[in-house]
């Protein structure tokens, strides 16, 4: 009895040393040895380019299955599970025995949502491209025609939007009335935003829209950014997409929400100090605004303080009984209601 206890205690300590984020996973029909997350899903390399994808293959990577298709004139392979954690493009390439063989990518386990599908012989690229949203994803290689007994390898990589593009900082205003964002992406892919560019429209844009031009009014630059800043008045979700220097359509994308900004009109400020026979005016009023003074057929502005005052010099002295009227803008240019004063 002590024996088998023992025995028992050394099998668990081994099968402890395995790794538990992947079981080695036999499938049915006699499929070759495949190895798989821990979930069902294929293994994914993730890549920052789709050139990745064939480099790893060079240098011998893992295959993410394999699949053993008899056919009589057509045949399929087993569904693979994919799994992604953000939004981006997954990349697919088999290689198979003839030209008869195809790979369809699905958004349900049943397989009846396709959303993709590469055939090389009309295609010329045995590689399935499709941009996706997060979430759960099953391909399928399959041979229309043909008799013999094909073994198909695919390689699965998974190129994340945040690769190339995503929002590096949002930066209100001093009085609030705008923001400004910027992005940190790729400097290889968008090396300038002449020939490149990241485009922003409101709302969220959906992952399926990515290439639709459309949706990025391509045909003219009303909402591209001519250099890394998106300026806004309004809070509210907004969709950028970057497009590189005429190096592929592979776009990616990257949502966001603005919040904070305050586009109400600023308050009118207060005008404090105006002796007859001098030749300054100060007062109070909202942090950051430009305030503007009228008096004697000209007009002075100053920017307000953090301190929330601000202080004019005249060209000339004050006299009694002139008005003096001032208001601020701010940021985003609303101006506020006048206040007037008469000189005593």
């Amino acid at each position: 009895m002590k024996k088998l206890l023992k025995q028992c205690l050394v099998i668990i300590m081994v099968l402890s040393l395995v790794p538990a984020n992947y079981v080695r996973a036999s499938e049915v029909n006699e499929q070759p040895e495949t190895v798989q997350e821990a979930d069902g899903s294929v293994l994914c390399s993730i890549l920052s380019s789709p050139d990745d994808l064939q480099g790893l293959i060079d240098n011998d990577i893992e295959f993410s299955s394999q699949d053993v298709i008899t056919t009589k004139w057509s045949g399929t392979g087993n569904p693979h599970k994919i799994v992604v954690k953000e939004k981006g493009w997954i990349f697919i390439t088999f290689f198979e025995d003839d030209k008869y063989t195809d790979c369809s990518l699905f958004s349900n386990f049943a397989l009846t949502s396709k959303i993709a599908k590469v055939h090389p012989s009309t295609d010329d690229t045995n590689t399935l491209a499709c941009y996706v949203d997060a979430g759960t994803y099953y391909y399928q290689i399959s041979r229309w025609n043909g008799y013999v007994v094909s073994t198909t390898t695919s390689y699965v990589g998974f190129m994340p939007a945040s690769a190339r593009i995503k929002m590096d900082k949002i930066t209100l205003s001093a009085d609030k009335s705008s923001a400004t964002v910027t992005f940190d992406y790729d400097e290889n892919y968008l090396e300038n935003f002449l020939n490149g560019t990241i485009r922003v429209v409101g709302g969220t844009a959906s992952y399926k829209d990515i290439q639709n031009e459309k949706t990025w009014k391509t045909e003219n630059r009303e909402n591209a950014l001519e250099k890394n800043a998106f300026y806004t008045t309004q809070n509210g979700t907004y969709t950028a997409r970057i497009a590189g220097s005429s190096k592929d359509n592979y776009f990616c994308d990257v949502t966001f929400e603005i919040r904070g900004i305050d586009n109400k009109k600023p308050a009118a400020p207060k005008v404090t100090s105006y002796k007859s026979g001098s030749r300054e005016i100060s007062g109070t009023g909202l942090a950051g605004t430009q305030v503007y003074i009228k008096t004697g057929g000209s007009t002075y502005s100053a920017t307000v303080g953090k301190n929330g005052e601000w202080k004019v010099t005249c060209k000339t002295k004050l006299k009694k009984g002139i008005n003096i009227t001032a208001y601020v803008k701010n940021q985003s240019g609303v101006s506020s209601k006048s206040t007037t004063v008469k000189v005593k």
